[in-house]
């Protein structure tokens, strides 16, 4: 009897632990260093950015942007942005993007284009086209901007 009750509190036990993850395991999950920005100028021409120090770190449906250098004129505020997102076979979708304060967030409706392009972001509600992805490199695309990614 008591073999029989231990069997059942151990499959209870096991059914409301594997219930209550979400956790998928994806090689998407963990940091990425953004090491280049390739886009097109107004002229015409190829102009590739390198990306100083940005991170991008994915888990469950939060994206981390972390800058390491500091905000002009904040020597104690380092650039970060919390995102969620969705991922697709062939697309990452970020849905809302907000400043992240150690005491608050606050949401971005309209990124300042020298700070948050300099991050790889383009607005909240952008969408990524995924051109290429494995486990050590990942290359982000949005209208003519291409985003280079190590996995770090």
């Amino acid at each position: 009897m008591r073999k029989l009750i231990y069997i059942l509190i151990c499959c209870v036990t096991t059914s409301l632990i594997d219930s209550c993850q979400k956790y998928d395991d994806s090689d998407l999950y963990g940091m990425w260093e953004l090491r280049s920005i390739t886009g097109i100028a107004p002229h015409g021409t190829s102009v590739t950015t390198t990306a100083n120090n940005v991170y991008w770190s994915f888990q469950m449906d939060l994206l981390s942007i972390r800058q390491a250098k500091n905000l002009v004129g904040t020597p104690n505020v380092p650039v970060e942005l919390i995102c969620r997102f969705q991922q697709t076979p062939d697309s990452l979708f970020i849905t809302s993007t907000y400043f992240h304060f150690r005491d608050r967030d606050s949401l971005v409706t309209v990124p300042d284009s020298a700070m948050f392009l300099t991050n790889g972001v383009f607005a909240g509600g952008s969408r990524y086209g995924i051109d290429r992805f494995n486990k050590d490199e990942m290359v982000l695309s949005q209208k003519n901007t291409k985003l280079y990614f190590r996995k770090f």
